[in-house]
């Protein structure tokens, strides 16, 4: 099959959406698939790009996210598409490039698809501080969604969670979780980057946004240091919130327990994760979590609320800790999964085998077939 990837984020970028994404297009190609992306980018991005079946179109930098940019006017995705003989569109994202992907259905007469990978609605923060207004710009964002969702003949979602909550707002969808490589994805020594003095790791990975609740870490951390003193926070990734919470730990008392590593290159995560005595991940905005799934094939135990998109994989007592949302309930779990790794972790990897790369792209190729015969 050809199948044409839009989204609003692709390389040079580093989150979820885009790992999502790279790892099915590597395996759908694996499988002898073609795969297109279609994306908004700037123009330093158009002139780096070697790849014959990436196609950027450039976009004005979103003002809290300057790394990110809607496209203008891609019109033409559409015709390129069409001209590219594309048998099968899937959209990975809700803004102008997805509202491309609709326009090259319709053009290339060829089937639809989108994935639901990022909660925008519960992002209405980087809009407005008011919180009535939050509230009325999530509102008219669920309303574009159901709009948007209806162009498509196929819906997805990462995680029963999501699924549950777009069910809330009429949007049905079938679950078909990202997946991750588990060749790359194992315990491995630690590498020698990371010299943390022999202290006990709780490690958190991502894009450091205020939607990312790391503030309940840091209120949590001197609860946990009550019990585990040699306890070390480490902060991994980058993004708006990164100097803010900075300044938050800088003024708190657990200050010199913390350490930010920043951008953490991929070939460098297995070996952090393995070396992390828990994987503390304090979320409650993600759809799926994939560095939570990226701990536990490490062995790592993973901590998250039980009211999220992780808790599809992470089993409470078996493979992780599910905690409610507040300081003392999460540094009560982090504790436990400490005190427990033994048990977690050899538990970890064996729990999560089903959402590997291979299997996540045979669901998806199975959902292509499954729309081309309609």
């Amino acid at each position: 099959m050809r199948i044409a990837f839009f989204s609003d984020t692709f390389l040079p970028n580093t989150d979820g959406v885009v790992s999502g994404i790279l790892s099915l297009r590597s395996e759908l190609t694996r499988q002898g698939h073609e795969v297109i992306v279609f994306t908004s980018g700037s123009l330093a991005d158009k002139r780096a790009n070697a790849d014959p079946n990436v196609f950027y179109f450039t976009g004005v930098p979103l003002p809290k996210y300057p790394q990110y940019k809607a496209a203008l006017f891609p019109v033409r995705a559409i015709t390129t598409a069409k001209m590219l003989g594309v048998e099968v569109v899937h959209s990975h994202g809700l803004a102008t490039m997805g509202l491309a992907a609709i326009g090259a259905s319709a053009f290339c007469d060829a089937p639809s698809v989108c994935t639901f990978h990022t909660n925008v609605a519960m992002a209405t923060h980087y809009v407005t501080a008011n919180p009535d207004l939050a509230n009325s710009v999530g509102g008219v964002i669920w309303k574009y969604l159901q709009f948007y969702m209806a162009g498509f003949d196929e819906r997805t979602c990462p995680s029963k969670f999501v699924q549950g909550v777009l069910m809330e707002k009429k949007i049905r969808t079938r679950v078909a979780p990202n997946g991750i490589d588990f060749v790359r994805f194992k315990r491995t020594k630690a590498a020698s980057e990371f010299e943390f003095g022999g202290r006990t790791l709780i490690l958190t990975l991502g894009r450091v946004g205020k939607e990312k609740n790391l503030d309940l870490l840091l209120r949590a951390a001197p609860l946990i240091k009550k019990e585990v003193k040699d306890a070390l926070f480490v902060i991994g990734g980058r993004g708006p919130y990164l100097e803010e919470f900075q300044r938050k730990v800088a003024a708190s008392p657990v200050s010199k327990d913390f350490r930010f590593l920043g951008f953490m290159k991929g070939d460098m995560l297995p070996s952090l994760y393995s070396r992390a005595g828990v994987f503390a991940f304090p979320s409650l905005f993600e759809t799926q979590g994939l560095v939570a799934l990226e701990a536990l094939a490490c062995g790592t135990p993973a901590v998250v609320a039980a009211r999220s998109a992780s808790a599809d994989f992470v089993k409470d007592g078996m493979n992780g800790r599910l905690f409610e949302p507040n300081e003392r309930d999460f540094a009560q779990k982090v504790v436990s999964a400490l005190s427990g790794r033994k048990k977690l972790s050899r538990n970890a990897r064996a729990s999560i085998l089903e959402y590997s790369k291979e299997k996540c792209a045979r669901r998806f190729v199975g959902i292509y077939k499954g729309m081309l015969k309609k």
